[in-house]
């Protein structure tokens, strides 16, 4: 495994000579709690990553792989996700009070404002999706 990527586990639900989908199962950083049986908050998901297959893979459903993306394209999607819409509420709720005075109206138009936030991410999906790029290896 390399320093400077972000791994997951995970198994391969399908695969063609174009694309391989791996399902990896997320955990919330409390599953390793000593009082996760007390608690009801324990968070697991599944997820499927659709992987290109740029090598020519022949791995078939149910192998186990691991699939890695580089830690700075890690840390850029968590930016365009999370990061830069809280900054835009955020500076659109104070602007918007500033100018109309009235917290209702610059809260809902700061939310407002994550759909077309949204709407352009949505728009260069396929740019995107060939500049986050995962990896498959094997465990």
């Amino acid at each position: 495994m390399k320093q400077n990527q972000l791994c997951h586990q995970g198994v391969v639900v399908s695969s063609t000579p174009q694309m391989i989908s791996v399902q990896v199962v997320t955990q919330a950083a409390c599953t390793s709690c000593d009082a996760k049986s007390a608690c009801n908050f324990i968070e697991m998901e599944k997820r499927i990553i659709e992987v290109p297959n740029k090598t020519g893979q022949d791995i078939s459903p149910g192998s186990h792989v691991v699939v890695a993306i580089s830690q700075t394209l890690g840390l850029k999607a968590v930016l365009l996700v999370y990061l830069a819409p809280f900054l835009l509420v955020v500076l659109g709720l104070f602007t918007l009070t500033a100018v109309t005075g009235s917290e209702l109206i610059s809260g809902l138009f700061s939310l407002a404002l994550l759909l077309p936030y949204y709407g352009i991410l949505f728009l260069f999906k396929n740019r995107l999706k060939k500049e986050f790029w995962f990896e498959i290896r094997s465990p």
